[in-house]
């Protein structure tokens, strides 16, 4: 978010960053969140919540011009993602979302479909764990201290 900033603030796509909304469910993230973009822009007025946007995207009452979700939508049932979309839609200009591409929304349980759609999404993960070579050797090793 810091990087995009202040690459349209450099490029004078922008003129002026006004306010940022900081939202998840992990008051962690929130936090960390806060604090990079204070660290950025130090005068910047920045309000947070520590909730998932299913549950504060009706209570939006500002106008922005640019909103940037990251793994918000995935998770939730399609017609739950066209209810939350349509909330957001009068209050959003530009919208910049990034998820995970595969089908989460129709398979049926045990089906191919849902094995692909969580390949899609995980297997590179997957692979980069099983590509990884620890050099354990197999007991370990007991450590007996000094």
């Amino acid at each position: 978010t810091v990087s995009l900033l202040q690459r349209l603030l450099d490029t004078g796509r922008v003129t002026e960053v006004g306010k940022v909304l900081l939202i998840d469910p992990s008051i962690a993230m929130v936090s960390l969140a806060e604090k990079t973009v204070r660290a950025a822009f130090p005068d910047l007025r920045i309000e947070t919540a520590n909730s998932r946007i299913q549950d504060v995207s009706g209570g939006i009452d500002h106008h922005f011009d640019l909103a940037i979700s990251s793994l918000a939508f995935h998770h939730m049932p399609l017609e739950q993602k066209r209810i939350q979309l349509s909330n957001l839609k009068h209050r959003i200009d530009h919208f910049a979302l990034f998820e995970l591409d595969a089908n989460s929304d129709t398979p049926e349980r045990y089906s191919p479909d849902l094995a692909l759609s969580v390949y899609q999404s995980f297997g590179c993960i997957i692979d980069r764990i099983f590509l990884h070579d620890a050099r354990w050797r197999w007991p370990l090793p007991t450590w007996t201290g000094s």
